[in-house]
């Protein structure tokens, strides 16, 4: 019964399943940059990605449960829009996503986290999974929850995912998808203190913290294609963070200079070993 009463209690200040409008959709840099000084004041975002054959195409972010609260970024236009000199059109966003102060909601984040790690050269930092927290309180269930499942049983809402497999790469996105978009991230930025709540009901909060720390290592998330990263992080500590994202930035580093100069064989420039040390 407390269960249900807190789910109605945090429906009353919003209105998820009856949304008419999206969140705001920015393409610019300045208005990035914008967004994310209020972003940062916040203890935990639930984000989500869209995106066709790993190209990103929108993020998704809620920091709050009213329809202000929350943005969508439009990351192909920033990404034709950015200085050629930049790697990604991510610079503002990445200082919220390496923040130890605020916690990155995801569901079932696998891919995602590889796409921004693949652009950015530094693996998110304190992350949560809805998937595993709601499969923790629900051990009967056969499998892994879907994120539509969860939002039922939870939240009572019946999620239309009509919209999950259109096509994201097409400019302008159709009112349909923003607002799918932003149900999406609204839902998880209140599931995520229902599933905390749950967890400490049952005794199992500190397991998955446990469970984070170790599920979310960036050696987890290394393509098996990039086999030269991940030899180099089998040479280190991976749960010295700091460690890590120095020498998977060296290891970028090194593979985008290999070409400048004259194709030289990548431990040529820089030895696995020197690389390892210098980090």
């Amino acid at each position: 019964m407390m269960r249900v009463f807190f789910s109605f209690l945090l429906l009353g200040f919003i209105s998820f399943d009856a949304w008419s409008s999206p969140y705001p959709l920015i393409s610019t840099a300045d208005d990035l940059k914008d967004v994310c000084q209020v972003m940062k004041q916040s203890k935990h975002i639930a984000v989500d990605l869209e995106f066709k054959k790993n190209t990103l195409c929108l993020i998704q972010i809620a920091w709050g449960q009213d329809k202000e609260d929350g943005i969508l970024i439009d990351y192909l236009t920033l990404h034709n829009n950015k200085d050629r000199r930049q790697r990604h059109a991510l610079g503002p966003l990445v200082p919220i996503f390496q923040s130890n102060a605020i916690t990155k909601v995801f569901h079932a984040p696998s891919q995602d986290l590889r796409i921004l790690y693949g652009l950015t050269g530094q693996f998110p930092k304190n992350l949560a999974d809805t998937q595993i927290m709601y499969a923790t309180i629900t051990p009967d269930l056969n499998g892994m929850p879907g994120y539509a499942h969860m939002v039922g049983d939870l939240l009572g809402i019946s999620l239309d995912k009509a919209e999950q497999q259109s096509d994201w790469t097409q400019r302008p996105l159709t009112q349909q998808q923003l607002i799918y978009a932003s149900a999406d991230v609204s839902h998880l930025y209140v599931l995520y203190p229902l599933l905390q709540e749950r967890l400490q009901e049952v005794d199992r909060s500190k397991l998955i913290e446990e469970v984070f720390n170790n599920r979310f290592q960036v050696g987890n998330f290394i393509q098996e294609s990039n086999t030269g990263v991940r030899r180099l992080l089998n040479q280190v500590n991976l749960h010295d963070h700091n460690q890590t994202e120095r020498v998977t930035s060296l290891a970028h580093w090194r593979r985008q200079q290999a070409p400048r100069r004259g194709g030289r064989v990548l431990c040529q420039l820089l030895s696995d070993q020197n690389l390892v040390a210098i980090a």
